[in-house]
């Protein structure tokens, strides 16, 4: 398995191919309400009867979280004839435990799913809850049309659409307000319009906006909005628009927004000063420019506010990132000649001989990419000792990390390197950033971990901006550094600072400091006036809907702006409603963003229990670290889908799958097969037994191996320069993604190990020691 950006799609419903017990398990939760229903009112009763029917069957095909043109789909549900009456809604008794708990019962032997760990449910109970049930609406078919017509950019479609639909219940459909958005959005993406009509559409524009203002839906339409203001240049209401965005962290957003600041500033010194300040956080940052943006800039450096020294920054983060738009960008500017730009660009080792600078610096680190021993040993025989101080550190700066990335031995001694350059220009070194940005500081840290150089990492954590220093990654590090060096007192105190947050770096803390880790008290469960008041939330109400039909991308939107500013009660709720409806996935999220209050065992649900525990016991595997694996891959989504092609519970590759189905004799296997809740957990189980077997009992190395595919932890081990602890060669994988899987799959395990009451909790013995050996080539796939 590559490593991949967990971009995860599920199916608007499960499909026919999936076993039985998930599709029967699936209508029983659309049964009593689970996951349809939009509202949650709560009685207070002591006996009541379950009156539960059969939910409507349907067929669908797989469509993806992203907005990527889904095929139509066609849903028809068995709905009562219109003479019926409409069904009560369904109420369900929880019991009290240890503590207040409100939770659906499920059947285990329906759902196999006990959605919260320690919490007892049982069919006669004294706590009572209302679901309302809504199940499918007439219109929901006609909205999954035009949504589809509205990705496609296709207003035709769209009208026509709309026009031929029954308008009855596509008015009363809940999630009619989306047509009206999607309506407008359309009209704000034709080009060109006429005046009047124009007038016309920014009034219907913000009285949406007002009847939407603070909700995911208008947060959409305003960015469209803000959009077309800059295409007609209504600068005055694009400064007006822009402040009222939920979320201002949009660079193109921002450029137009300062941009239009620019426009309204009318010369004044003062302003336009103020601008560019702000502005240059957006050029210093290592990400591309963008049109917006590109245009900002260039107004601010014709108006004299980007010199040289702000131009060479951005062409050296241009360069640490690899963007050649961004390169040419920064070159032109700076009055570079194009011609020599492109030929250093496309064959760096043509120009590492130039005389200028500038273009020796996009020359050598272009081709440090290409071939970092080889620019290393060239480098050190031909530095240009005529440039800069500045140039000649950022070179070698960038060949360290390109050896880093790599895993070779020089890279600690090119590390090195950089560090004695950059200190002829004492302070000034960090304030113009030679060494590169965070990013480039951070990988050269981790080439001085893998060479346990305490010193050099003491010194590169010192060049990182106050916000790189505040990291829990620096942090961290630089307290194990201030421990090699002696200064026990500076240790313990971010050891200290660090040992009260709930993640990896928190829990190595505590053991640095020889505290147990342990799970928070636990918060009370939330009360029913608190689950009212969240379920009665508009855009709470959109989002299950939005779930419900597999528009997941909407659904997430409207969840996240939901619950933006939740208190960490509203929080509990909030995840509490999520787990009830199954939507495990935003149940944990939403729970890991309590500050003070928190319920670990909503954070870290353990549903498929019996399937797990009895697959993992079964190849003798640790069902916690199984748990903690499975919470990264797929946050308990059956029908995850990663963007390459992993699928399931724990994201399984078909080609490993095909494998795994050979090794367990399991017939027939088709790629489907990982989306049923049993298989899927069977072969992962056992292929994580097997690359723990394969890694010489390894979780830290077994971890990135099932996120990497086993070779490349074998070649990562060979690259050692001795015995490293666990936590170092965790710190030190090269690929960002498995980096940061390894530590939440095992951080992950020490709670759910917590939570299983294992007894005592060690991250480290978890990380165990890494001793450098041949890397050979693994037989699993």
């Amino acid at each position: 398995m590559l490593p991949h950006k967990k971009i995860l799609s599920i199916p608007r419903y499960f499909n026919r191919a999936h076993s039985l017990a998930i599709r029967l398990s699936l209508a029983f939760a659309l049964a009593i309400g689970l996951v349809v229903q939009p509202q949650l009112a709560i009685a207070e009763k002591t006996e009541t009867t379950q009156k539960l029917k059969s939910a409507p069957k349907s067929t669908a095909t797989k469509a993806s979280t992203a907005p990527q043109k889904p095929k139509a789909q066609k849903t028809k549900a068995k709905t009562a004839s219109p003479a019926k009456p409409q069904p009560k809604p369904q109420t369900l008794e929880i019991k009290k435990t240890d503590r207040p708990s409100i939770r659906p019962v499920i059947p285990a032997a329906l759902l196999g799913l006990s959605l919260v760990s320690g919490v007892t449910v049982a069919a006669s109970q004294s706590n009572t809850i209302t679901v309302a049930q809504t199940g499918q609406h007439d219109g929901d078919d006609r909205l999954i049309q035009l949504r589809e017509a509205f990705l496609r950019n296709d207003q035709v479609e769209f009208q026509r659409i709309f026009s031929q639909s029954d308008q009855a219940p596509l008015k009363e459909h809940p999630l009619y307000p989306y047509v009206q958005h999607w309506t407008l959005r359309l009209k704000l993406s034709q080009r060109p319009i006429a005046e009047a009509n124009a007038d016309a559409l920014q009034r219907e524009v913000l009285r949406f906006l007002a009847r939407h203002d603070g909700e995911s839906l208008g947060e959409q339409l305003r960015k469209t909005y803000i959009e077309w203001l800059a295409d007609r240049e209504s600068w005055a209401q694009l400064q007006l628009e822009y402040p009222k965005l939920i979320f201002q962290d949009e660079a193109p957003l921002q450029c137009l927004f300062h941009f239009a600041r620019l426009k309204l500033a009318s010369g004044e010194q003062e302003t336009l000063m103020l601008i560019a300040s702000q502005s240059k956080q957006l050029l210093f940052a290592p990400r591309p420019l963008g049109a917006a943006c590109g245009r900002l800039f260039s107004e601010l450096k014709q108006q004299g506010q980007i010199d040289q020294s702000a131009l060479q920054h951005r062409l050296r983060l241009a360069l640490e990132t690899n963007q050649a738009a961004a390169i040419r960008w920064a070159a032109s500017h700076l009055g570079l000649p194009s011609s020599e730009v492109e030929r250093a660009l496309d064959q760096p080792e043509k120009a590492l001989r130039s005389s200028n600078p500038a273009i020796g610096q996009i020359a050598w680190t272009r081709f440090a990419r290409q071939d970092s021993i080889e620019a290393y040993r060239r480098w050190r025989q031909n530095e240009q000792k005529s440039w800069p101080v500045s140039v000649r550190s950022f070179i070698t700066a960038q060949i360290a990390s390109m050896s880093m990335l790599r895993m070779q031995a020089q890279a600690i001694e090119v590390t090195r390197d950089a560090l004695r350059e950059s200190q002829a220009m004492g302070a000034s070194a960090i304030e113009q950033g030679v060494l590169g940005s965070d990013e480039s500081l951070a990988i050269m840290a981790r080439s001085s971990l893998r060479a346990q150089d305490w010193d050099s990492l003491q010194q590169i954590i010192a060049w990182m901006s106050p916000r790189g220093q505040a990291d829990p990654t620096w942090q961290y590090w630089r307290a194990r550094a201030y421990r090699q060096a002696g200064d026990e007192q500076a240790a313990q105190t971010l050891f200290k600072e660090l040992a009260g947050q709930f993640h990896f770096y928190g829990q190595l803390s505590l053991e640095e400091l020889g505290l147990s880790i342990e799970l928070p008290p636990r918060a009370a469960a939330p009360t029913k006036d608190e689950l009212r008041a969240v379920a009665a939330l508009a855009g709470v109400q959109r989002a299950f809907k939005l779930y419900q039909l597999g528009l997941r991308a909407e659904a997430h939107r409207e969840w996240w702006v939901s619950t933006k500013t939740m208190s960490d009660r509203e929080l509990l709720a909030a995840a509490e409603l999520a787990c009830r409806r199954l939507v495990l996935d935003r149940c944990v999220n939403t729970a890991d963003r309590t500050k003070l209050e928190h319920d670990f065992h909503l954070r870290f649900i353990m549903p498929f229990r019996e399937d797990l525990e009895a697959s993992a016991n079964r190849v003798g595997l640790d069902s916690a670290w199984a748990y903690g694996l499975i919470r990264q891959e797929s946050r308990f989504l059956l029908d995850a889908k990663s963007s390459v092609g992993a699928q399931g519970l724990m994201q399984i590759m078909p080609t490993t799958g095909r494998w795994i189905a050979k090794k367990l004799g399991h017939g027939d296997f088709k790629t489907e097969d990982l989306h049923d809740m049993k298989t899927n957990i069977r072969f992962g189980t056992f292929y994580l037994r097997s690359v723990f077997d394969d890694l010489d009992g390894s979780q830290a190395m077994a971890s990135a191996a099932y996120n990497a595919g086993p070779n490349r932890p074998r070649a990562w081990r060979a690259s050692l320069p001795g015995p490293i602890e666990g936590a170092i060669f965790a710190e030190i994988i090269p690929f960002t993604e498995t980096r940061d899987y390894v530590k939440k799959v095992l951080s992950n395990a020490v709670y759910y190990a917590a939570i299983q009451k294992q007894g005592s909790q060690s991250l480290k013995k978890r990380l165990g020691e890494i001793t450098p050996k041949a890397a050979g080539n693994s037989l699993l796939p």
